[in-house]
């Protein structure tokens, strides 16, 4: 690996938590010429493996129970390692590496500590919000050397786009021809992530309502194993005869494959979470079922949102109609 800085990135272990991530390691490769490593997980690894401007991937799942992360950290020597990760015990963890200088966000374990470089969110998200991407690249990567940073990141371009691998293409290519799919949306109604969100129910509504206004629109649901098989008995339950009218894309575990898929949509319908951050950094359309938080923090590349003001189980029926209906509504500029 070239250059003499060391820098690690420690990464929470979501689809949105690597895509953030991107234009911060590319901006800290080309302005610092360090060497970038990649503490994240496993699903992460398949959208960032391939970039050059990251030289190694390193697994942290399990890390304050695995003592292999550690050493694994250690043997890099980091001069830095940087983190959204704002827990305190994480806080501690990284404490008790050999990394010379830990950034991270205000906590009581970072704010006094030497071995802490501490990016005040806290004033940040009262004074100037902005979106997590921004305050990573702009608060955290700068804190190595602002100077530097400064004068370089005007001249650098930081449009990083994830590509998926010929045989991904191949088999929605493979897809699409099977099913007679030229001109499609993807709704995805699944989510761990947030808080804020519509059950699976509401979103069969919602595609019912949108296969009965627009009969021959077609419409793509891709899944995934953890959540097809019960999927299925619902939508079954629910109307049998429409999950024989649209279309199920079952994907395994390549999340490259849902990029390929996302990249022959016109428009994706979706709560905030990873299928939709993946959309965003393909600059494909999205209609995003997000809270207000989420509109700031994870913004979409079009930035169309339904707000979701409530957690499901405190909406009324009222409330829940009303958000469909302004999906159905939004939907119609897209096709």
């Amino acid at each position: 690996m070239g250059g003499h800085l060391s820098v690690g990135i420690f990464a929470s272990h979501g689809i949105g938590d690597a895509l953030i991530l991107l234009k911060t390691c590319l901006a800290i490769k080309a302005i610092y010429k360090a060497n970038v490593i990649f503490f994240g997980s496993k699903v992460q690894k398949q959208l960032i493996e391939n970039f050059d401007f990251i030289d190694k991937f390193e697994s942290n799942e399990n890390y304050r129970d695995d003592p292999q992360v550690l050493e694994t950290i250690n043997s890099y020597r980091l001069d830095f390692i940087i983190t959204l990760i704002a827990e305190n015990s994480t806080i501690r963890f990284l404490k008790d590496t050999n990394v010379k200088c830990i950034i991270v966000r205000n906590k009581l374990p970072s704010v006094f500590s030497s071995k802490c470089k501490v990016v005040w969110h806290s004033f940040i998200r009262k004074f100037s919000p902005c979106n997590l991407e921004t305050e990573m690249l702009y608060h955290f990567a700068r804190k190595i050397n602002p100077k530097l940073f400064d004068a370089r990141i005007k001249n650098l371009s930081l449009d990083v786009m994830i590509e998926p691998k010929e045989w991904h293409k191949k088999r929605v290519e493979d897809f699409l021809n099977k099913h007679a799919l030229s001109d499609f949306i993807v709704i995805n109604p699944f989510c761990v992530s947030t808080k804020y969100k519509l059950e699976i129910k509401d979103f069969l509504v919602l595609i019912q309502k949108i296969h009965q206004k627009h009969p021959k629109l077609s419409v793509v649901i891709p899944t995934f194993s953890a959540v097809h098989t019960d999927f299925i008995k619902e939508f079954e339950a629910f109307d049998k005869k429409l999950l024989s009218e649209i279309v199920i894309f079952e994907n395994n575990a390549e999340l490259l494959n849902l990029c390929a898929l996302l990249k022959r949509t016109k428009l994706l319908i979706s709560l905030s979470t990873g299928a939709i951050h993946l959309a965003s950094n393909l600059k494909i359309p999205s209609i995003g079922l997000f809270s207000v938080f989420d509109t700031i923090f994870w913004e979409t590349f079009n930035k169309d949102y339904v707000l979701l003001t409530k957690q499901r189980e405190q909406m009324s029926d009222e409330e829940t109609h009303k958000i469909i209906d302004e999906v159905l509504e939004k939907l119609e500029k897209y096709i």
